[in-house]
């Protein structure tokens, strides 16, 4: 009976160790999970209070946007009825004072696709095409002028007269459209 209070104490320990170990320990790994999950709300409500703060200083400003964005809008082109950026390029070639041949290029029908794309050609004077280019890149809608190509016209009926500063142009117009 000399040991009894050291059995006695020893189970009352495993006792204490088991309940620590079954139910105290959880309680504090859910404290815990719970806390680095209040922190993680917080810090996800600051941000959407900082986003809605953001979204309602733009809609105050929305209107003095407007213009600019309407601005924006016009600078592409409707992919149904390019009609508009087709007058616009002979206009333009009008203005520059050469006649040019535009032609819708076919494209594939992927609804990804967000240009449309026109071959020009044209025959006149060099400085008069370059200028025609520089204001097409200058112009009303956001263009890309590739795969441009200049051969001089000179007479074949007689190869000594010096060349005429007449060229034969073709390139690609390359547009946005708008997304629908």
């Amino acid at each position: 009976m000399k040991n009894q209070p050291y059995i006695t104490a020893g189970i009352l320990g495993l006792i204490i160790i088991a309940l620590i170990a079954f139910f105290v320990w959880p309680l504090l790994l859910e404290i815990k999970n719970n806390s680095d999950n209040l922190s993680s709300l917080r810090s996800t409500t600051a941000g959407l209070e900082i986003q809605n703060s953001t979204i309602e200083d733009f809609k105050k400003t929305y209107d003095g946007y407007q213009p600019n964005l309407a601005i924006m809008d016009q600078m592409f082109v409707d992919p149904q009825n390019p009609v508009d950026f087709i007058a616009f390029l002979e206009n333009t070639a009008t203005d520059s004072g050469i006649n040019a041949q535009v032609a819708i290029m076919p494209t594939s029908q992927l609804k990804s696709q967000n240009y449309a794309t026109f071959q020009v050609a044209c025959s006149d004077d060099f400085l008069k095409v370059m200028g025609f280019l520089g204001k097409l890149e200058s112009g009303s809608y956001l263009v890309e002028v590739s795969n441009l190509t200049m051969k001089s016209t000179t007479d074949q009926s007689n190869p000594k007269n010096p060349p005429s500063g007449k060229v034969d142009t073709n390139f690609v117009v390359r547009t946005f459209v708008q997304q629908q």
